[in-house]
């Protein structure tokens, strides 16, 4: 689904507001929704089927940008690729924790009011500071970096 919604990015037109960098931050395998098995009314597995569910912090603007680059054909379209259907948005599942920034949501990418409703997943390992690019002061890969040092120079002492 990743490579797909990249692939579908790019063949936007070139005024579309989701090609920007700074919506980068969201094309990553962390921040796609869960896919599960599809089962027909009798309960039969359908192997060509997965039902999407978003996670309930998905932000509106990330819910838009993905449902307007889905509706775009994959240029490069794969003999493996399995169709997906939306299923029922998981309410209480937040944005994955990560070690390392890359992956993480950015504060953007996260609804703020059910941030708001779930204050364990307003941390430094699940959300990220958005970056320059919307206006904060610093980029969160800076603030990353000072915090390394800081461990760096305590572990020296």
């Amino acid at each position: 689904k990743l490579e797909v919604r990249k692939r579908k990015r790019k063949v936007l037109p070139a005024e579309s507001e989701w090609k920007h960098a700074k919506y980068d931050a969201a094309f990553e395998y962390q921040q796609m929704s869960d896919d599960e098995n599809t089962y027909d009314e009798q309960g039969k597995l359908l192997a060509d089927v997965y039902t999407s569910h978003a996670p309930g912090s998905r932000s509106e603007i990330v819910s838009q940008m993905f449902r307007e680059i889905d509706l775009y054909k994959d240029p490069r379209p794969s003999g493996q690729y399995i169709k997906r259907v939306q299923g029922e948005v998981k309410e209480d599942q937040g944005p994955p924790a990560t070690k390392a920034l890359k992956g993480r949501a950015r504060r953007w990418m996260v609804d703020p009011v059910w941030l708001t409703n779930h204050p364990s997943f307003d941390n430094e390992r699940t959300v990220a500071e958005n970056g320059k690019l919307w206006g904060d002061e610093t980029n969160p890969e800076e603030l990353e970096e000072r915090s390394a040092q800081m461990i760096a120079e305590k572990k020296r002492r």
